[in-house]
Order: structure tokens, then C-alpha cells, then sequence
């Protein structure tokens, strides 16, 4: 009797399939170990040299914090729009003898503008009353015969909507109504404030341009002397058979680790910024009668900062490592 073929054999066909298998899990066990002793020497590098790794992750901690907290200053200040639009508001002083119905019509016209918040008429009585409480003449306001105050309508715009110059063009139409008496804003400190948020957020651009490539120089630049350093053991290693990859690996998470501890220390020195900076804040916003109340980064914008110092000092462990390599490899 013939034996029957081997690719018939129902186990031995079934050991063929399974070694692919277990060459796959062997290929990914052997990477996980590749990465985790590349980590491990890596680590062991930053502690070897702890005054050199401390004074680079402090350089990129300050680096990485300024435009962190320029960034931070931004948005506090645009998230006083609130405060600001109060302050912003435009008062139009009626013509004495205007009648009910001018009134109600003007009103009208003026509430269809959706970039207007609010539109609230004071009648001369409630302005009257409004004066009494805020002043210290309220007996002798009461001695008078006639109330001398008019009636106004107070409008108040929406400046996420409408710029500065915007807001004087309207002052302007609104001053050229017939009932209108005097149509009046104090947009000086506005404008001010406005034009410092431009500058700020220039500036941040500026300021976050030139810090990136001083974090990618400051981390390239120490692992080019930590590759100096191992250079005899990086070339007995070539020497063996390490692949470049395989040199290039612990570079990179020396890297890896200079950008997260970097970008940690950056958003604790941020915070430790904004504890220190609030009370003045408070006290120079209590000068222009608004709040401005400082919140520090939240979680997406901590994250971010954290990936950027991640992919920072991989970008400058990538370029400084390469060199070394073709350093050794000529």
C-alpha cells in the first residue's frame, strides 16, 4: 500500500500553518524588546550625566513655556469680550420732547442690527433715579423742579462681530438721527486693549517660530555630545552587526524623554507664572472697571504642548543621530 503524501498529513499540515504564526509573534517580541533595552539605555544615559540632562530639560522647559504663556495671555485676554463689551457700550442721548412713538420706532430700527448685543432704553425718570443711587446728590437732585437728565438708549455692541473702527463708523450714523441729541463711547483704552492683543498674538507667532528651532538645536546639540561621548561603544557595536536603526533607536528616546520632561517642567512653570501674575492682573483690570479672570492651560492645550516637545526632541534626536552615523559609517 502507497503512504499517503506528505501535504496530505492533517498534522503536519497544520504545524506549516502555525509557523508563520509564531515567526510573526517572534518578529514583534523581538521588536518590543529592541525598544524596551533602546529605552532602558537611554534612561540610564540621562542618569549617567543627571546636571547636563537637568540644565537641557530646563533650557527646553523654558523654551517651550513662553509661547505657552503667550498663548495664555491671548486667550484670557479674548475671553474678556464680556467684560469689554460692557465697556463698549454706545449711549445715545435723546432730543428733549422726543415722543413715545420716535422712541419705540428707533428702537426698533436699531434691535434688527444682529451685531448688536443689547438695546435698552432709559427713560429721563429711571436715569434720574439711576444718578441718585450712584451719587451723593440725592437730596439736592430731588430739590429740583425739572429733571434734567434725558432720556437715553443704551446699545451695546458685540465686539467679536465689529471692530473698533466698526464701532465709530456706527457712532457716526447713529449721531446723524434726527432724535438722536448726542450719541457718545469711550473706545481709548478699548483700542489700546485691542491693539495690545494684536501685537501679543504677532509677537507669540514670532517668539513660538524662533523657540522651535532653538529647542530642535539645544536637543540636537546634546545628542551630539551624548554620541561623543559613547562613540567606542556605538562603533563595537556596528561592529557586531547593529544596524543603524538599531544605533538610532536610543537616541531617539533620549530625545523622546528630553522633549516630555521639558514640555511637564514648561506647563508647571506656566502655572507657577499665573498664581504669581493674577493678583497684579486684578489689580489693573480693577483700574479699567472689567475683570479679567486668568485661566491657565486646559487640557487640550496641555496636551498639545506635550506632543510638540515629544515631536520636537524626536526631530532633533532624528537629525543629531544621523550625523552621528555618517560620522562612524565614512
Amino acid at each position: 500500500m502507497t503512504q499517503p503524501l506528505k501535504e496530505n498529513n492533517p498534522a503536519e499540515k497544520a504545524i506549516a500553518e502555525k509557523k508563520p504564526k509564531n515567526n510573526t509573534v517572534n518578529l514583534i517580541s523581538i521588536w518590543f524588546k529592541q525598544h524596551q533595552a533602546a529605552c532602558k539605555n537611554a534612561i540610564k544615559h540621562l542618569i549617567s550625566t543627571p546636571l547636563s540632562s537637568l540644565l537641557t530639560i530646563f533650557v527646553v522647559a523654558i523654551a517651550l513655556s513662553l509661547p505657552s504663556a503667550l498663548q495664555v495671555m491671548i486667550k484670557n485676554l479674548e475671553s474678556s469680550q464680556t467684560s469689554i463689551n460692557e465697556q463698549a457700550k454706545i449711549t445715545l442721548f435723546l432730543k428733549i420732547g422726543t415722543s413715545e412713538a420716535d422712541i419705540n420706532a428707533l428702537t426698533q430700527q436699531l434691535s434688527t442690527n444682529d451685531s448688536l448685543l443689547e438695546v435698552r432704553f432709559i427713560s429721563a425718570e429711571q436715569a434720574l433715579k439711576d444718578f441718585q443711587q450712584s451719587s451723593n446728590l440725592g437730596n439736592t437732585l430731588s430739590a429740583l423742579k425739572n429733571n434734567p437728565l434725558p432720556a437715553s438708549v443704551v446699545i451695546t455692541p458685540d465686539t467679536q462681530k465689529l471692530t473698533i473702527n466698526d464701532i465709530e463708523f456706527l457712532l457716526g450714523d447713529y449721531q446723524a438721527l434726527e432724535a438722536i441729541d448726542i450719541a457718545q463711547i469711550d473706545v481709548g483704552w478699548i483700542k489700546k486693549l485691542f491693539s495690545i492683543i494684536e501685537l501679543a498674538k504677532h509677537f507669540a507667532i514670532g517668539v513660538s517660530i524662533f523657540l522651535v528651532f532653538a529647542v530642535l538645536i539645544i536637543i540636537g546639540n546634546t545628542i551630539r555630545n551624548l554620541g561623543q561621548r559613547f562613540q567606542e561603544e556605538i562603533a563595537i557595536s556596528k561592529l557586531v552587526g547593529a544596524t543603524d536603526a538599531y544605533v538610532r533607536r536610543i537616541f531617539l528616546y533620549s530625545g523622546l524623554f528630553y522633549g516630555l520632561l521639558g514640555s511637564i517642567f514648561g506647563l508647571t512653570f506656566v502655572f507657577i507664572g499665573i498664581l504669581w501674575v493674577t493678583p497684579h492682573v486684578n489689580t489693573l483690570a480693577a483700574l479699567y472697571d472689567t475683570n479679567i479672570n486668568i485661566t491657565g492651560p486646559g487640557l487640550n492645550d496641555s496636551f498639545s504642548l506635550i506632543v510638540i516637545g515629544i515631536i520636537l526632541g524626536l526631530g532633533g534626536a532624528w537629525v543629531a543621530s544621523n550625523r552621528i552615523i555618517n560620522r562612524l559609517s565614512l
